[in-house]
């Protein structure tokens, strides 16, 4: 959902339409090569999406910093008007800024431990050792683009100290200060960055959702109709979360949700990938167990504000993993 609104932003700048048409737009585009060609032509698109992406964010941060006058004018800049941003220290304590730099590390690390796209990237490779072969191309990659883009947001401070929308300062900023060929490119790079997370969430979703919902009923529609059925329910879940972004469009921002969306996704789905990869014992009540305590740490941990001092997905992976243990532990006694 936070892709969908993060696109939807950047179209609408772009085109001068409505978030919801924007979404709506960049759905159908997505949607036209993951529903028809499935995984084989997710990974070729992602391979090029990436190269965009490392492209566009690296290019950014150097026009950026050109036009700016150079690293030092816009530090100096920065530190007579905003301070706060270049400071490690969170509020007036030492221990509120451990607190900040552990809660994200946690949600960073269950987040990547639970997003569908660790397993697209794991199907890509050819074989075990390839895969094992690529991860210091992958962490290369994530490292410079997310450094970039971070570095890029907080020079928008300086070109745009009181844009509206601080989400849509990347594509305002294109509009105003490159060639609109240029600007042209920059969206595409944007639009690979969400496309390349997207296509490979709604595959994945898409197709744990037909086939491990219900097995018996997967089987029966796939002899009845083959792999549209799988187009079908491809295109259930897009339209389903793309309705949900935009009626949420005006309520939350794409920051919010994506820290809502990896606590969920690491409290769950990273407590079962994490107790794979370490091949630790389990069953299905450990880990259904384990999910719902995850489930209900997360909404707890929210609910009494303690989430302005740590994020919700690390104590909620953690309260997964020790309820997992606990339970095969108790069974092996028993």
């Amino acid at each position: 959902m936070g892709q969908y609104l993060a696109v939807g932003k950047a179209v609408s700048v772009v085109f001068d339409i409505s978030i919801p048409a924007a979404v709506i737009i960049s759905g159908v585009v997505i949607l036209a090569y993951s529903a028809k060609g499935g995984l084989e032509s997710s990974i070729p698109t992602q391979f090029f999406q990436a190269l965009i992406m490392l492209i566009t964010t690296l290019g950014m941060l150097s026009v950026a910093i050109w036009l700016g006058g150079g690293p030092s004018e816009l530090m100096d800049f920065l530190r007579s008007t905003h301070p706060e941003l270049l400071s490690f220290k969170v509020g007036q304590s030492w221990w509120l800024s451990l607190l900040f730099f552990a809660g994200f590390s946690g949600a960073a690390f269950a987040f990547n431990m639970g997003t569908p796209n660790l397993l697209v990237r794991i199907m890509a490779a050819r074989s075990p050792e390839e895969a094992v072969k690529s991860r210091w191309v992958y962490m290369g990659f994530m490292q410079a683009t997310w450094l970039s883009m971070s570095l890029f947001g907080l020079l928008m401070n300086v070109f745009f100290p009181d844009i509206a929308d601080p989400e849509q300062a990347l594509p305002v900023f294109s509009q105003e200060y490159l060639h609109p060929v240029i600007s042209g490119a920059v969206m595409a790079g944007i639009f690979a960055s969400v496309a390349s997370t997207l296509d490979g969430q709604v595959l994945v979703v898409s197709s744990s959702f037909a086939v491990d919902v219900s097995p018996g009923f997967y089987q029966r529609m796939t002899r009845r109709f083959g792999l549209r059925y799988q187009s079908m329910v491809t295109i259930f879940v897009s339209c389903a979360v793309g309705a949900v972004a935009i009626l949420l469009k005006d309520s939350t921002n794409v920051f919010d949700v994506i820290v809502i969306s990896a606590s969920a996704m690491g409290g769950t789905v990273g407590v079962a990938f994490f107790i794979t990869l370490m091949r630790w014992r389990t069953s299905v009540p450990a880990l259904l167990t384990g999910l719902v305590a995850a489930i209900l740490t997360a909404l707890a941990w929210r609910h009494y504000g303690l989430s302005q001092y740590i994020l919700e997905a690390a104590p909620s992976f953690i309260a997964g993993l020790i309820t997992h243990q606990f339970i095969i532990k108790s069974v092996r006694s028993d």
